[in-house]
């Protein structure tokens, strides 16, 4: 068996997980994709104008899809799961459904049997998500966000945004993601005083949203490809009309997203080739930096220089 060693950068399609608030534009940022294909575990996105599928009641069908964006000729570039935590409560309503019990805390008898076979069966989602994205497809999970109080040893208790999975899977999702966006309003306002106690007043007016790519004590986020903090997420031309204001902004913070991964990705020069004994290395022109072309009938839509 020959070994083979890729050094640098490997031009891939990037994985996003995609969190916020309920109404915060997470599926007009999917839709924003290069030409995607919503996978609808989430009865919603009828008002956004893109290929959907019908309503998924079952995590058989969900693996169907799969299997046709796996094994089948088609033009979609992005496959956009919507969303990952009512995948979740799908399979534990199938799970229940197998074991004839109303809780998934009782299932097979309890004692974390449930839980685990939730495990095991996003351990299979994030393979199947992977070889999606070997045949060139951009991933993108959208996910609700939930709140939960760090305690953290060094600080005082603190409320933060996390992924509304099950505790034990938002870390293997969060490690696993290239991306993890988070999607929040910027909120500005006045502090007071008043005996000691600080009380904070939000603005009247509508605040901006804004994509996160770091993260912070108060939230979840990630990047892989150096991209800005800060992400604008509101409406680049809003004297035009207001039907496609969401639209908008999603194009252009999708856009500035790709625009970034592509500069990341592609300020490399073409690889050489060198033998290695038995090795083949791929590395380039410096011996560090990237791997120049794309993996061969990979098309890389959105990213290609």
């Amino acid at each position: 068996m020959e070994l083979k060693i890729v050094k640098g950068i490997e031009k891939v399609p990037p994985k996003f997980i995609i969190h916020g608030v309920g109404g915060i534009g997470k599926t007009e940022l999917g839709a924003a994709f290069p030409n995607p294909l919503f996978l609808r575990v989430e009865n919603g996105a009828f008002a956004i104008p893109c290929d959907k599928t019908p309503h998924i009641t079952d995590v058989h069908e969900f693996g169907d899809w799969i299997d046709f964006l796996k094994n089948q000729k088609h033009d979609y570039k992005t496959v956009v799961v919507d969303t990952g935590d009512e995948l979740q409560s799908l399979k534990q309503k199938d799970l229940c459904a197998q074991a004839n019990c109303e809780s998934i805390m009782d299932f097979k008898g309890g004692w974390g049997k449930g839980s685990g076979a939730i495990r095991a069966y996003f351990d299979t989602f994030r393979y199947q998500m992977d070889e999606l994205q070997k045949k060139g497809m951009f991933v993108v999970i959208l996910v609700h966000n939930s709140i939960e109080k760090s305690n953290d040893p060094l600080t005082e208790p603190y409320d933060r945004h996390v992924l509304n999975f099950e505790k034990e899977i938002t870390p293997k999702m969060f490690g696993w993601a290239d991306c993890t966006l988070f999607v929040n309003y910027k909120i500005s306002g006045s502090t007071k005083t008043d005996a000691g106690k600080k009380t904070f007043k939000p603005q009247a007016s509508q605040p901006d949203r804004v994509i996160y790519t770091e993260e912070r004590p108060s939230f979840l986020a990630k990047n892989r490809y150096n991209l800005p903090f800060e992400i604008d997420f509101s409406d680049p031309e809003p004297q035009g009309d207001s039907n496609f204001a969401g639209q908008r902004a999603a194009r252009r913070a999708v856009d500035e997203i790709l625009a970034g991964i592509r500069s990341f990705l592609f300020k490399t020069s073409k690889p050489k080739e060198k033998a290695a004994g038995k090795e083949k290395i791929i590395e380039g022109d410096n011996g560090h930096v990237g791997n120049g072309e794309p993996p061969p009938n990979v098309p890389i839509e959105g990213l290609s220089t």
